[in-house]
C-alpha cells in the first residue's frame, strides 16, 4: 500500500477524525493504514503521536502484494488526500478499484483522469481544510445505496487497468 507519509495527507486524515469524535461517530467509523512508513523521523513520530489521539485508527504497517485485494475488500472506502499536485497514477487507487472499493481523493494535477468523480470515487479540492473529507465520507456513511453502486462502479473501472485491457489496446495497433 501507499507510503505513510504527511505528504500523502495524514494531516486531512487526522483532521477527519477530530471531525469524527466531534460528530461522536467514532464508534461507527474506523480507519486503517496499510503501507511502509519511510525513514523520516519526523512523520513517524507526528504519524504516532495523532493515530495515537484516535482509538477507531489503527496502523497495520506493511501488506505483502498477495494480500492487499483480500484486506482491502473488507472497506468501504479508500482516502488518498495526496498533497502531491503532480502525483501520477497512485497505485492504490488502481488496488482499491481491483477490490471493489471507491476511493476519496484530493485534485491532484491528473486526478480525474484516474478518479470518476460521483461514480467511481470523489474527488475534493486540493487545498481542502478537511471540510469536504468530512462531507465526503458522511455521504458515504449515511447513503448505502450510493456506497453500493460505486463499489460496482469501482469494481467496472478495475478493467481499464487490466492485462486484457492492455492487450486489446496493443493488438489495436496491428
Amino acid at each position: 500500500m501507499a507510503r505513510v507519509i504527511k505528504m500523502k495527507g495524514l494531516d486531512l486524515i487526522f483532521e477527519l477524525g477530530r471531525r469524527i469524535n466531534e460528530a461522536s461517530l467514532q464508534n461507527s467509523i474506523s480507519i486503517d493504514f496499510y503501507g511502509p512508513q519511510q525513514n523520516d523521523d519526523n512523520d513517524i513520530e507526528y504519524f504516532d503521536t495523532n493515530v495515537k489521539k484516535f482509538p477507531f485508527m489503527r496502523y497495520h504497517g506493511p501488506l505483502k502484494p498477495e494480500e492487499i485485494y483480500g484486506v482491502l475488500e473488507k472497506f468501504d472506502v479508500m482516502l488518498l488526500p495526496t498533497h502531491f499536485f503532480t502525483e501520477g497514477l497512485p497505485g492504490s487507487v488502481v488496488d482499491a478499484y481491483i477490490s471493489g472499493i471507491p476511493v476519496i481523493v484530493t485534485k491532484w494535477k491528473h486526478a480525474t483522469e484516474f478518479v470518476e468523480d460521483g461514480k467511481t470515487g470523489v474527488i475534493i479540492p486540493f487545498e481542502d481544510d478537511g471540510t469536504a473529507l468530512f462531507e465526503a465520507v458522511m455521504v458515504f456513511f449515511n447513503e448505502n445505496d450510493l456506497l453500493n453502486r460505486m463499489k460496482q462502479q469501482a469494481n467496472k473501472k478495475a478493467y481499464d487497468f487490466s492485462t486484457e485491457k492492455a492487450w486489446n489496446l496493443i493488438q489495436s495497433y496491428n
